[in-house]
Order: C-alpha cells, then structure tokens, then sequence
C-alpha cells in the first residue's frame, strides 16, 4: 500500500513513464508530510485512474514520481446524485466531505426556503473553490477513484424547472457563472484549477416542477391512489424508474412516507438514483409538494429525526450497501 496519495490537477503533466505533481500538491508532499525519494505514492486523478509509483525527485515545487503501474476503477452502478438543499453554517463542508467518502456520483446544492439564503457573484464563486477542495482533500484521504461532480448551485424550482426542457437530464443553465460558464472561471482557484478535467464531471438530473395540491398538502390526496393511500403502492417505485432507469426519493417524515430499503428493493435494478435531502428546517410543503410531483418518492430514514449532515450520510450508505448486495 502506498504511504502517500496525492491527486493528480490539471496543472500537472503526465509522461509517459513519470508524472510531475503541480506546485500545491508538490508542497504539500514534500514540504508539509515530509515525502523523501523513492517513498511510495498513488497519485489520483478523479477519473478513476490511480497512477503508482515512487517519488524520483522530491522538489517542493515540482516532485516527480516514476509510475510502475496505472490501475483503473470502474465505475459503480447506480450512479447516485445527492440533491442537497445547502444547510446554514459549515454543515455543507461535513455533507460533502461524507458524501465523497461513500461514493456519490454527484452532488447538486439546491437553495431551498428553508436553508442557506439565496447567495450570488464572487460569494458564490468562492464558496464552490472551497467546497472543491474538501471533496478533493476527502478523495485523497480515502483513495476514492471517482471525485463527485459538484453541480453549480441553484434555486430547487430552477433545478426541477430544467428537467422541462432536458429530457430528464440537466447541466446547470449557462447564467449560473460569469461568462456562460457552468463551473467557476478557473480564476475563482487559487493557482490556478482546481477541479479534474471535465470529463470527471458528467451531466447531472432534474425533474420536471409541480403545483401544490388543494388545502396546502404535501402529498398527493387519499383519492389520487387506490385503496386509499397517500403514496403510491411499492410497483410505482418500478415504474418511477422509467425515465432512463433512474429512481428519485427525498428523505421525509411526512404521512405516507416509505421505509427507503423497501423502496430500493422494489425499484430493482437502476442506472441511477437521486436522493433529496432537506435543511435543518426540511423542505417546505410546498418544495414537499414539488418534488413529487417531479417522481420523487417520501422515504424515511428509521424512527428518528436526523441532522441534515447525518441524513445525507444515511441515505447515502443504505442506497450504497443495497445496490452492492443487488
């Protein structure tokens, strides 16, 4: 087992038999942990190649490690989005670091009513940089082959609203940044990018948005169902998953919520599946209201009431553990 890892940015270079790590992770290897030649190290780059070797030259500017050997992860099925509404505070930094952890395909910050308020321009631009470089930080202590995709953060009803007019599958709209750019300018880094190149970061997925039903519910009335239930019976789980294989369910503790492993099984087999979690003050009736409208099905997460932090992390395990048993 290699003693370092380091994550390969777009500022290095790859030869053919040795790479040079750019100037923050060379730093950080030979300066901060004290990395010595001929040590070995697995430099990620987040696209699922894991390039082993030994450090050749041990510049804190530059160090450049000889590869023995390039191994390639594949790329886990379902592919799991985390639709994460932005907790207040530092909680988003815990969220995407346990989010990178566990294995999530991508994870796309959603402004709801009841979260983070609504923040915009160089704010918003230096906020993405920091959370890039947790998720990175994350994937290296980890060994995680694939970093997450982290979508440009935007308002749920935005998010929802382009799944009109993409099919079922959304990039972040062109005005999310300066310029029409769907990621922070590299600019927004300091020295430089941070994030892996752009093919580590396929689209994500939305769904379509909804009206609210009569007298303010956030499920759809008894009579909408037969027999009387408040959600659909576990086949819709399946039949959820028509648009391209992909099943959608938001954590709730609202009435007619299901146990999540219930409606994991009864989903079968998918390419993807995207999980919605709320803030500290969980979705509004309203966003309730919007999200299964959008396909989304209400689970729970056991009996009690969890942090938003710690339902992310649950929600994400369970779909991980029951997707490899699948």
């Amino acid at each position: 087992m290699p003693r370092y890892r380091s994550f390969l940015f777009p500022e290095a270079s790859v030869g053919a038999e040795s790479l040079t790590l750019d100037a923050r992770e060379s730093h950080h290897l030979v300066r901060v942990l004290r990395a010595k030649v001929g040590e070995t190290v697995a430099v990620l780059d987040g696209a699922g190649a894991c390039y082993l070797g030994r450090i050749a030259e041990a510049n804190g500017k530059a160090v450049r490690v000889d590869v023995d050997s390039v191994e390639r992860a594949p790329l886990q099925k379902p592919q799991v989005t985390l639709l994460q509404s932005i907790p207040k505070g530092k909680t988003m930094d815990i969220i995407l670091r346990m989010a990178t952890e566990i294995g999530a395909a991508r994870v796309q910050p959603v402004f709801t009513d009841q979260g983070e308020m609504l923040i915009k321009g160089e704010r918003l631009l230096s906020k993405v940089a920091k959370w890039r470089l947790t998720m990175i930080e994350s994937c290296k202590q980890c060994g995680v082959s694939y970093l997450p995709e982290l979508a440009a953060p935007l308002a749920l009803s935005d998010w929802l609203a382009a799944h009109l007019s993409a099919g079922g599958r959304v990039s972040p709209p062109a005005a999310a940044f300066p310029g029409g750019r769907v990621s922070p300018p590299a600019a927004a880094f300091p020295g430089g990018r941070v994030s892996p190149p752009a093919a580590a970061f396929p689209g994500g997925r939305v769904s379509p948005p909804a009206a609210a039903f009569p007298g303010g519910r956030v499920s759809p009335p008894a009579a909408a169902f037969p027999r009387g239930r408040v959600s659909p019976p576990a086949a819709d789980a399946a039949s959820a998953t028509g648009c391209a294989g992909i099943l959608r369910v938001v954590a709730s503790l609202e009435a007619g919520s299901r146990p999540l492993r219930e409606v994991l099984e009864a989903a079968g087999a998918v390419d993807e599946v995207v999980v919605a979690v709320g803030p500290e003050g969980d979705f509004t009736p309203a966003e309730y209201v919007a999200l299964s409208e959008a396909g989304f099905l209400p689970v729970r997460l056991g009996a009690n009431v969890l942090r938003a932090e710690t339902a992310a992390a649950y929600i994400l395990s369970v779909v991980d553990q029951c997707s490899r048993k699948a």
